[in-house]
């Protein structure tokens, strides 16, 4: 596989992770064109895959605790309604 291929698959790979919020994209992209032309491709793909990873641990964390958030909301307003 040639340098093109493989970071015109890894643009390709950015542009449909249409599951990550824009600035998680965005920072991906920026990422990709910075590197593009200054690192080995597999040593980019493995920082993409790297970067993707902490990302989603990022949103798994956020989730979480948005969820942790609205359940004791959710408590506080029952405890309310029952005043």
């Amino acid at each position: 596989m040639t340098h093109e291929t493989l970071a015109r698959q890894l643009v390709d790979v950015t542009v449909d992770l249409s599951v990550l919020p824009a600035s998680y994209r965005a920072d991906l992209r920026r990422m990709l064109r910075e590197q593009m032309d200054q690192k080995d491709p597999a040593l980019l793909a493995e920082q993409c895959m790297e970067y993707l990873t902490l990302a989603i641990k990022y949103m798994n964390f956020d989730l979480e605790a948005t969820r942790r958030e609205n359940e004791y909301l959710r408590s506080m307003l029952e405890n309310q309604s029952e005043m």
